[in-house]
């Protein structure tokens, strides 16, 4: 059996050593670590993102494998990212020539104009992921999927809570849908967008994540894991995901928002690819 030792808090990280030698790091959980030592770590499924990720890699230490291969038998052996430039502005030029993949990922929101992200010089062999923030009249969406024409577009992902099917049916470009926890059901059986993006911190957990994306592509969907900013530690939780689902490597996910804490080893992006 595997048994807690020592509880360290770094920042905003906790790490905790078993008695073999073990170590997990994990995001601050808001539990003391007087209040994590009494719990059994194999139980914390609670819908809590961090909690949910710690009692993963437990029960890896349990079974005595690695939280990868308890989440899925078959996966990539590494997975691409996207390079998240920021809100769109026209001074962003210097961070585009800077980014280290392929795709970069930009905020747009409705009062964008069309001509300065045309204005834009992305290089050969480089694309623009486009999610739309705010509140984005239907009229607006489809003119701003028109301007869109002839630009290097990876996909856009449609303002939250849209779920209208007619746009991807009026266009070439791939949409995507971002999932709602609470429209789960409705978004698999009506299939708005080619994409689903997948936030797995809103959406429970690794195993609730990975059954959504193992439905969509029985639904001939492509699911996406867009990951918010985190640690390395947690961030590693949904590379094992996107790794898990894309078994060919075939798309870029959202996952460079690394949050760097001292003494605590990084993800590394080279050529676009996550290295773990």
């Amino acid at each position: 059996m595997v048994v807690i030792s020592e509880i360290k808090e770094t920042g905003p990280l906790l790490h905790i050593t078993f008695k073999d030698g073990t170590t997990l790091s994990t995001e601050n959980i808001d539990i003391t670590p007087s209040e994590l030592m009494g719990k059994d770590l194999g139980k914390l499924n609670t819908g809590n993102f961090s909690l949910n990720w710690l009692s993963h890699q437990f029960e890896a230490l349990e079974q005595g494998t690695t939280a990868l291969d308890l989440l899925s038998k078959n996966y990539a052996p590494a997975v691409q990212t996207t390079s998240y430039i920021g809100q769109f502005c026209p001074a962003m030029q210097q961070s585009l020539d800077q980014a280290l993949t392929d795709i970069c990922l930009m905020d747009v929101s409705c009062d964008i104009s069309e001509t300065a992200l045309k204005n834009l010089r992305l290089g050969r062999g480089r694309f623009l992921r486009l999610r739309l923030i705010g509140k984005w009249k239907n009229d607006q969406i489809t003119n701003f999927l028109r301007a869109l024409k002839g630009l290097p577009i990876d996909c856009v992902e449609l303002p939250l809570g849209t779920y209208d099917k007619t746009f991807q049916q009026q266009s070439l470009i791939t949409l995507a849908t971002r999932l709602e926890v609470h429209k789960i059901e409705e978004v698999l059986s009506s299939k708005p967008t080619h994409r689903l993006h997948l936030n797995p911190v809103l959406l429970g957990g690794m195993k609730e994540t990975l059954e959504i994306a193992t439905r969509a592509k029985a639904l001939l969907l492509d699911p996406i894991i867009t990951a918010p900013p985190l640690s390395a530690p947690s961030m590693r939780a949904c590379v094992y995901l996107a790794r898990a689902i894309d078994l060919q490597g075939h798309f870029a996910h959202d996952l460079d928002q690394i949050i760097e804490v001292d003494n605590v080893p990084s993800l590394q992006i080279q050529a676009g690819w996550l290295i773990d």
